[in-house]
């Protein structure tokens, strides 16, 4: 029996191990599993030839278990993503690791572990199956895919800040522009919209940029807990008065959850300053609802209100 006649054989076994049963697919689905989508992450990753690579993510996008989408016009780049019939690999991949776990362990022990560097328990990734049980969802996709787009110049215009302007294409976060504090001796990338599923900008893309900016966090914390260093308890850097009475006038910002957050304050040598105010993203994000509104259904504007992630208490003036 030839591999390819497999795809007609009246079993469902059959017709899936002709689409995943070959060991490059199954290590191409780990690769995808595990974040990386462009031909070089995975060629370097693998140690694949180009050829055969170039073979089986043809075949996976033939089948529907990836989409190709570009990312690069000249020359012709394309990102490799899971459709919703890829991730519902997730379980079969994760059973033969869990197979493998128990039956192929020698000396070197479980071929790959997560573990706690405080209390040394281990641990299993859940954003996969979080994407893959809601981010990536059919139905969660078609309910906010192409609804409320807000082009990248729209974003500007109206001030939007945070993951709601970068959802949008722009690749702007106040911790690379200023590097303020250690950022810029952290390695972390900047998500932004791309319309996978939609169009740049809209609710879904405002969402997913906040799922990837929590595997970007963790890989923030986890440099940040490789340079902490033990210091002493009386190390104390500088003293400074119980209260202060500032005169002058200064603004300070940073990039919160929300986005630029920035505090201007006018002192007049009292306690108390004599003017403070705070820019805030909900604030921000408020004023595009109304512009973005109408033609929307009831339920487009839930999810519209939804996606900008407001905080009711940002907005208060």
């Amino acid at each position: 029996m030839k591999w390819d006649s497999l795809e007609e054989e009246p079993c469902s076994l059959a017709r899936t191990v002709a689409v995943i049963g070959d060991r490059w697919t199954l290590m191409i689905l780990r690769e995808c599993f595990l974040r990386k989508r462009r031909f070089d992450a995975f060629q370097t990753s693998l140690g694949i030839t180009r050829h055969l690579l170039a073979d089986r993510l043809k075949k996976l996008v033939r089948f529907g278990v990836l989409r190709r989408i570009p990312y690069m016009d000249a020359p012709k780049r394309y990102e490799y993503i899971l459709t919703q019939k890829g991730l519902d690999l997730y379980p079969i991949i994760m059973s033969v690791v869990h197979w493998g776990n128990i039956h192929m362990v020698d000396s070197r022990g479980r071929p790959m572990l997560h573990e706690h560097k405080s209390c040394g328990k281990h641990f299993d990734p859940l954003m996969i199956e979080f994407d893959r049980l809601i981010s990536l969802n059919d139905i969660f996709v078609k309910r906010l895919a192409d609804v409320a787009v807000i082009t990248a110049e729209e974003a500007t215009d109206w001030g939007l800040v945070g993951p709601n302007l970068r959802a949008s294409g722009v690749p702007w976060d106040l911790r690379k522009a200023d590097g303020y504090s250690v950022y810029s001796e952290l390695d972390f990338d900047i998500p932004v919209g791309k319309g996978q599923y939609g169009t740049v900008g809209d609710c879904w893309d405002r969402f997913y940029v906040r799922s990837e900016e929590c595997k970007e966090s963790a890989k923030i914390l986890q440099q940040a807990l490789d340079k902490i260093e033990e210091h002493p308890e009386d190390d104390i850097v500088g003293k400074l008065p119980k209260k202060l009475k500032p005169e002058g006038e200064a603004y300070a910002r940073v990039e919160s959850a929300r986005g630029d957050m920035g505090c201007y304050v006018i002192g007049k040598g009292a306690e108390e300053p004599y003017r403070a105010r705070f820019r805030t993203g909900s604030f921000t994000a408020m004023g595009i609802i109304e512009a973005k509104s109408p033609g929307l259904f009831l339920a487009d504007l839930v999810a519209l209100i939804a996606s900008f992630d407001v905080v009711a208490p940002e907005i208060d003036r």
